[in-house]
């Protein structure tokens, strides 16, 4: 039977032959190796304690982590310790806050960067800046490209090569030999994403592009990368700097770094530095994203080797090895005919709605039977799309359950609040009525007619929470859907220069719109009036000034908002906030209509995604059931009593997805150099689903339910590689369409 368990042996400790001689007293460098919840994290907690009584005043500690998410709980843990130098943050934020930092000296090495005074240091583009500029930038340099390509295959083709960027960097791979890896590792297969002879010209383009950049002052994360990799690390001076500044480096995911950061921190220890490193051999879920588990297992080599082992739980021990067997051959499920072990269920069903109502009804009876907590649960699937979240939060919530949902990063114009913003910008700004119509200033006027309601309390508990639309507590619309309806058809004046709203007599019945409504109405007409005297004025310097007071006049009301919309609202000033940022660095000249027509263009079409610093950076535990799609579990170190997987039979449970960027198989350190054919491609899926099997099962202590149904959400038959397994198992709950 093909397991991975010869990878990782019993729980033991022992000495690499080449340990490093780098050392804080008595205490070595160290490398913890081990499957989710062996106590990695805690053994490195440990060996920091034991150090930091070695620690010279004035020394700082460095601890990368794989990404933000866990970035807080870590910086909470290492608080214990009570060192006050310590940079805890993720590799990439390193490289970032290093390239700004000796950004001056960057200037006068290279000869790439231009010198500029201070007020000019560089701005951060965030990707969807990055994939409007880069596209404007490549269209600008082949004006025939847009024509050649369609709209939707540019935009993606963009992505591309801005995608190969960033895994060149982090692989510290020269931009030209992109296209010969293109063309060696995938053959014509390469332009089928990079149409239109953009393989050959894949270097040349991203050459263009940072060049591009860099003369305005911008960065991206690609471009950081590269910075870092290409001229800092390889600076005796900055080497010398770096090793004077850490004397201990804690780097907690190593799985999830990118081979860059493996330079990183073996040009620590050659300089004296101690480390101390947790590896997941069942981990490395970002390794499709440029993360390289294996150029960061040489570090191994240089340490204190301290085996953990995988977790001493019946799941990951004894359900995992026959999990793995079947998704490799499913005869294998024979192992559990005579006995079917009780910490597995199943249910199945005909159809996937069905299955997501079992499901949720599965929770419920679990709860309120005392078995389990909601925070205890999670739901897990390959791809847990809007339909499957909406549907299993609105169930759970109405039946009191709370939810974590993880993968509910909607857009920001998917708020009704965020497109009655923009609606009031159009209102306010000239030039931009081909925005507006009558459908958004009905939205609009109800979502900003919030107003205290004294009769309900901001506690008040019966408010629908499976209506989105409802008003937070204590508060109530002063214009209903109806009203604002009828204020639209007959008070809204359309105009492609300058659409307004009228005064309210320009409706005949305004009475019947009633004082509550008429009043709000006339107060938002008032508030219009004062902005746009003001703009005319020029005592309003940014757009961003009046999106803000919008906010608070009209949505702020002491922050009685969901917390969700609350997200959404902070994604729109943040994003805003970047994009004025950005324009007026490059465009200082541009008038405001025009900023205004092409940032509201981007909202439209889902460029930004609702994802702002977290409000819970220090405080990451789930409080309900948590939601969430197999890579955002993983990336998150979560951790359930019970576990859902959802559509355990689908065929995505061993692909990558999103998580697995185009072309990223080329730039390991451990690419053959080859051609990458099907039967690679097949090898990485199954190694992909061994591991994550692994991981995911000793994440899981005490049960697991396989959800199943025969046919997906798109109403094709179900037959991936753990289909056997629910084929065998006597079902628990299994339920046909009446």
């Amino acid at each position: 039977m093909a397991n991975r368990s010869a990878k990782s042996s019993p729980k033991s400790s022992s000495k690499s032959s080449k340990p490093d001689s780098s050392a804080i007293g008595n205490c070595r460098s160290r490398w913890f190796a081990g499957g989710a919840k062996s106590g990695k994290t805690q053994a490195l907690l440990r060996a920091f304690a034991e150090a930091v009584p070695h620690l010279a005043a004035g020394d700082r500690v460095l601890a990368l982590v794989g990404n933000g998410e866990t970035r807080g709980a870590l910086m909470q843990q290492l608080a214990a310790a009570r060192w006050p130098a310590i940079d805890c943050t993720t590799p990439l934020g390193f490289f970032e806050q290093e390239v700004i930092l000796f950004y001056p000296r960057l200037a006068q090495r290279t000869g790439v960067l231009p010198i500029v005074p201070w007020p000019q240091f560089p701005v951060i583009l965030r990707p969807e800046n990055e994939q409007e500029l880069a596209g404007r930038c490549w269209a600008e340099g082949d004006p025939d490209a847009l024509g050649a390509i369609a709209a939707p295959a540019w935009e993606r083709l963009v992505r591309r090569l801005l995608d190969l960027m960033q895994l060149a960097a982090n692989g510290s791979v020269a931009v030209a030999e992109i296209p010969d890896r293109l063309l060696q590792g995938l053959g014509p297969a390469a332009a089928v994403e990079l149409p239109g002879g953009w393989v050959e010209r894949a270097g040349e383009a991203i050459e263009q592009w940072r060049s591009w950049c860099l003369a305005r002052g911008l960065l991206t994360y690609g471009l950081v990368s590269w910075l870092y990799g290409e001229f800092l690390l390889s600076d005796p001076a900055y080497g010398d700097r770096l090793r004077q500044r850490y004397a201990l480096v804690l780097a907690d995911d190593t799985d999830d770094f990118p081979a860059l950061a493996g330079r990183l921190l073996t040009k620590l220890l050659e300089g004296g530095a101690t480390g101390y490193f947790t590896h997941n051999p069942d981990g490395g879920a970002r390794s499709g994203l440029g993360a390289d588990p294996a150029a960061l297992q040489t570090l191994a080599d240089r340490c204190e080797l301290v085996d953990l082992g995988r977790a001493n739980q019946p799941l990951v021990q004894h359900i995992a090895p026959v999990l793995v067997a079947v998704a490799h051959d499913p005869f294998a499920i024979a192992q559990w005919a005579d006995q079917w072990p009780a910490e597995v269920q199943t249910i199945a069903t005909l159809s996937r709605s069905q299955l997501l109502r079992e499901t949720a009804e599965t929770i419920v009876q679990a709860v309120q039977s005392g078995q389990v907590a909601p925070q205890d649960i999670a739901v897990i699937g390959p791809g847990l799309d809007a339909i499957a979240g909406y549907s299993l939060s609105t169930i759970l919530r109405d039946r009191g359950l709370p939810i974590d949902w993880s993968g509910n990063r909607r857009p920001p114009i998917s708020s009704p609040l965020v497109r009655s913003l923009l609606a009031l910008w159009a209102l306010v700004y000239p030039g931009l009525g081909d925005w507006l119509n009558r459908e958004d200033v009905a939205e609009m006027l109800v979502c900003l007619s919030l107003e205290p309601d004294p009769l309900r309390s901001p506690t008040d508990p019966d408010r629908a929470v499976s209506d989105p639309q409802a008003p937070p507590p204590g508060l109530q619309r002063a214009i209903d859907p109806v009203r604002a309806g009828l204020i639209a058809d007959h008070c809204f004046q359309p105009d492609r220069q300058a659409p307004k709203l009228l005064p309210i007599a320009a409706f005949v019945r305004w009475d019947r719109l009633g004082y509550r409504a008429a009043t709000a109405y006339e107060r938002l007409l008032d508030w219009i009036d004062q902005q746009q005297t003001q703009v005319r004025q020029r005592l309003v310097t940014s757009p961003l000034l009046v999106l803000d007071r919008a906010v608070q006049q009209f949505l702020w009301h002491g922050g009685q908002l969901d917390p969700a919309e609350l997200a959404i609202l902070r994604e729109l000033l943040e994003a805003a906030q970047r994009y004025w940022e950005v324009g007026n660095r490059i465009d200082p000249q541009a008038p405001p209509t025009e900023t205004i027509a092409r940032f509201i263009s981007l909202l439209r079409r889902g460029t930004f995604t609702a994802d702002p610093f977290p409000l819970r950076a220090f405080a990451p535990e789930a409080e309900g059931v948590t939601l969430a799609n197999i890579f955002q579990y993983r990336t998150r170190r979560l951790a359930h009593r019970w576990h859902f997987w959802l559509d355990v039979g689908s065929p995505l449970w061993p692909r990558g997805g999103a998580a697995v960027l185009f072309g990223s198989s080329l730039f390991l350190q451990n690419w053959a150099g080859r051609r990458w054919t099907v039967d690679d491609e097949e090898a990485a899926d199954r190694d992909r689903l061994e591991r994550l099997l692994y991981d995911l099962l000793g994440r899981c202590r005490d049960r697991l339910y396989l959800c199943h149904s025969e046919l997906s959400v798109a109403g094709q038959d179900q037959a991936g590689p753990l289909r056997a397994i629910v084929d065998a198992a006597p079902i628990a709950i299994t339920r046909t369409e009446p």
